[in-house]
């Protein structure tokens, strides 16, 4: 399967995707968010100084529209981000003001440029 988590030439498309979220990554334990941003998770990794060798290995994701999405590698899903998702939920709804959100982990890729399923529910928060 191709990387498209390390992706640096987006299209318009895909920026405008990238903007209308929130995106956050999980570094030493701790939600870091970024929103209103054209950034793929890996040019914004890249500007916190993330070393692109550990890239793939950490928690990422994005919410929008009630929904918090979390994977890692590319789009993959583990038990790291179900157990990522329970616990960094009521920091996401803090943080976006919402009561509750839907967590799902992982995504089916595919084509660029378009919103991709995602493949694990984890429960509304």
């Amino acid at each position: 399967m191709k990387e498209y988590s390390k992706r640096t030439n987006l299209s318009q498309n895909e920026k405008n995707i990238h903007k209308e979220r929130i995106a956050f990554m999980i570094i030493d334990d701790e939600i870091l968010f970024l929103k209103n941003s054209e950034l793929s998770h890996f040019m914004w990794a890249k500007q916190l100084g993330v070393p692109e060798s550990i890239f793939s290995q950490i928690v990422r994701g994005y919410y929008k529209n009630g929904k918090a999405s979390f994977y890692k590698g590319n789009f993959e899903y583990d038990n790291e981000c179900i157990e990522c998702a329970k616990r960094f939920a009521t920091e996401i709804k803090e943080y976006v003001g919402v009561s509750s959100i839907e967590c799902w982990c992982g995504h089916k890729v595919g084509k660029i440029g378009e919103e991709w399923p995602s493949l694990y529910f984890v429960g509304k928060i």
